[in-house]
């Protein structure tokens, strides 16, 4: 899936929006019709929503890590 910044004028796909569309959502080798188009508020709408669902993992703490490890040597 690519996304990639648009230079024409077109609406917006979302529901009622009627802005002019800032990006277009598409995959290698799709028709234009496939493509899908996003003006910047809801592509900012939807951003706020998929970072709600998908939280990332916070990576191991080094100082943790180094704990542990004295941990198991320790037993």
């Amino acid at each position: 899936m690519k996304l990639a910044k648009l230079n024409v004028k077109v609406r917006c796909d979302f529901g009622l929006c009627r802005n002019y569309a800032s990006y277009e959502i598409y995959e290698q080798g799709v028709l234009a019709k496939r493509k899908i188009y996003i003006c910047e508020d809801c592509a900012k709408q939807l951003f706020e929503l998929l970072s709600k669902e998908f939280v990332p993992k916070s990576p191991v703490n080094l100082i943790n890590k180094a704990v542990k490890k004295q941990g198991e040597k320790l037993k």
